[in-house]
């Protein structure tokens, strides 16, 4: 015989909600402003392990750190800024530009910053996330209904994995640790990379250092800032000129409308090229062409060591800001040998007063367990459910996670939709007393066969043999960081939940539609219009 009865509250009676956001960068403070505005009764607490918000554009301060798409695309849509100085600004101005958004949406009141978490546990039993972090050697404890992982993928960075690092007694620094108080000028520098992070320090040290061996054992693609064909053909008049600097096209952003249209039309060129990453595609060959073009002009020695074989895009492509006309420089050697190890001073059989290292990160892997019903979340990933979840982990949402990039167009427009979708989570769990949501078994297989078989059956690029962060590092492979298809496609996937991949759990034991209540509505209990449904009719429209 049921136990159940009718539980004494109105269908509208929202249940309070908390939500826990581990990170502060763009992601965080998108999720925590939509989560206000479109959830009642919810308590919000971001943990950022940084003194301020701003993520990657608040902690990288190494030189030469800037946006590599125009600044128009890499900025909230709700949140417009008509004062950049620079169609590709510095690190420092796009965080200032975050910082000033969670200002005006009152994003300080919910953030600790200084506070490293150190764990995070599902508590089945209760339906909570359980975190602990730690602030000043104290111990902090907290608890939610829901995670939210918004620690990007340039968070947990990494070393080069050549042995014997501790024994250099020499200045060894690490591009996302940077140290401010280091001085360049007549020291002889060996940098290791060859990703954007080396591309943009090469021209930065190469003036001020005595001398500098890059390292790279990668070939890498370079091309024209992003962009920058819309923004010549937008503005002839620039291009004798140094067109990354904004100029008397500045005071005409501030026009609301011209700032639109203007960055309508970039984003319509830049998400129309889905091409470039499907082989012997017409605007992959276009795109290699030209790139091959403007490489030729290296001394042969150099182009034979960097200039690829592999298709543009198998490697993500990187614009150049002055990195080859540095690397020919006389006080610049390339080495594209293996590094056996680290010496005292130096590597191998060379001496060096500095060690920069542009070595990337461990991306999508916590540096924190973070335990479902299963196990540690970093025996799982990649493994996930559409990017955004992870079977075996109720309530937790990545805003970010593994195979969310997109390889043409721009993250921004990403962030901001896994956030919208994220926030719709929350609401239903919270409108339909949900104790726990968690993306079937099924789901989650089906999701990963069709993204390993989108990667692997010869049609795009990044089926091509190169080693790549999009793989995680390795030379083959599906992709790890990419989504299967272009952004739109990606946009269109997560415009509205597939609710029925989800398994639930509901507060009320007894009966999943214990959230009906006692069958009144608010308006009729609390008062207010009771045929509200008049004031907002959809009317057909006639063929």
């Amino acid at each position: 015989m049921s136990t159940f009865r009718c539980e004494d509250h109105s269908i509208d009676d929202l249940r309070p909600i908390r939500v826990i956001i581990i990170g502060a960068g763009p992601c965080g403070i998108i999720s925590a402003i939509r989560l206000r505005q479109r959830i009642k009764n919810v308590s919000i607490q971001i943990f950022e392990k940084n003194d301020n918000f701003g993520g990657t554009w608040h902690q990288h301060r190494y030189p030469g750190v800037a946006a590599d798409i125009p600044v128009m695309s890499y900025q909230l849509t709700f949140e417009p800024n008509g004062e950049w100085t620079s169609m590709y600004p510095s690190g420092q101005e796009i965080g200032d530009y975050f910082k000033r958004v969670a200002q005006k949406y009152r994003l300080y009141d919910l953030a600790k910053f200084g506070h490293r978490v150190n764990s995070a546990n599902w508590d089945h039993a209760d339906g909570k996330w359980r975190i602990v972090a730690e602030h000043d050697g104290a111990e902090i404890h907290d608890e939610a209904d829901f995670l939210f992982n918004c620690m990007g993928q340039f968070n947990n960075w990494k070393w080069p994995d050549i042995p014997d690092r501790e024994s250099y007694q020499g200045t060894l620094m690490h591009s996302a640790n940077w140290d401010k108080s280091y001085d360049f000028q007549d020291k002889k520098v060996a940098l290791i990379g060859s990703g954007s992070t080396a591309v943009q320090l090469l021209p930065k040290l190469q003036p001020l250092a005595k001398h500098i061996d890059i390292y790279i054992r990668n070939q890498m693609w370079l091309s024209p800032p992003f962009c920058s064909d819309y923004i010549l053909e937008k503005n002839p008049e620039l291009a004798d000129s140094d067109f990354a600097i904004f100029g008397d096209l500045a005071r005409q952003f501030k026009d609301p409308d011209f700032y639109h249209q203007y960055r309508k039309g970039m984003e319509a060129r830049l998400n129309s090229i889905h091409g470039f990453t499907l082989l012997d595609h017409p605007v992959q060959t276009l795109f290699r062409e030209f790139m091959t073009k403007s490489m030729e002009t290296l001394p042969p020695e150099i182009r034979s060591k960097i200039l690829p074989t592999f298709p543009p895009g198998c490697r993500r492509v990187t614009p150049d800001t002055g990195f080859l006309k540095a690397l020919v420089q006389e006080n610049v050697t390339l080495k594209s040998q293996e590094i056996e190890k680290f010496t005292q001073t130096g590597l191998d059989e060379d001496d060096y007063d500095a060690i920069v290292c542009a070595t990337g990160y461990n991306s999508f892997i916590p540096p924190f367990p973070i335990m479902g019903l299963k196990g540690d979340l970093r025996e799982n990933l990649p493994q996930t459910y559409l990017s955004v979840a992870v079977g075996d982990f109720p309530n937790m949402l990545m805003i970010t996670g593994p195979n969310s990039e997109v390889g043409t167009g721009h993250s921004m427009i990403v962030f901001e939709k896994v956030a919208d979708y994220a926030v719709k989570c929350v609401a239903k769990a919270q409108f339909e007393h949900i104790k726990s949501m968690t993306p079937s078994a099924t789901a989650v297989s089906d999701f990963m066969t069709y993204l390993n078989t989108y990667f692997t059956n010869g049609r795009t690029v990044y089926g091509e043999k190169c080693r790549s962060t999009y793989r995680s590092g390795n030379t083959e492979g599906p992709s790890t960081a990419l989504w299967p298809g272009s952004v739109l496609h990606l946009l269109r996937t997560l415009q509205e939940p597939r609710w029925q991949d989800y398994d639930y759990e509901y507060l009320n034991k007894d009966c999943m539609f214990g959230y009906l209540g006692n069958g009144w509505t608010d308006v009729e209990l609390k008062g207010g219009d009771t045929a509200y449904y008049l004031d907002d009719i959809d009317i057909p429209a006639l063929n």
